[in-house]
């Protein structure tokens, strides 16, 4: 009987410990690129205070380690177009790609 004891304490701990023990679901910072796919080239990317510059058209950009949270978003083209919107940088995964396409719209993958 004791051995049974014993055994369903340890079976309990082990399963409280593994119920309890929470894995992470968002990282510290993220590496960041961006993809243009624009008809032209963007002049200036900011994300937040995060500044990543000029991006030729049909360019990728160098990875920025950005820390997670919301950010605005704004890139402004050639010549003198604004696209913005905001972004939120979570989850697991570590690479993060904003693709900026043809028509204007963006894309996180």
């Amino acid at each position: 009987m004791d051995t049974i004891k014993y055994f369903l304490i340890l079976i309990s701990s082990f399963l409280l410990y593994n119920c309890s023990h929470e894995d992470p679901t968002s990282l510290d910072s993220y590496t960041v690129k961006v993809e243009n796919n624009f008809f032209e080239s963007i002049d200036s990317i900011c994300i937040g205070d995060y500044y990543i510059g000029h991006l030729g058209k049909d360019s990728i950009s160098c990875g920025k380690d950005i820390k997670s949270g919301q950010y605005s978003l704004s890139c402004k083209t050639a010549s003198d177009l604004k696209i913005t919107s905001s972004v939120a940088f979570q989850g697991k995964n570590k690479d993060v790609m904003i693709v900026i396409h043809s028509n204007g719209t963006l894309s996180i993958e």
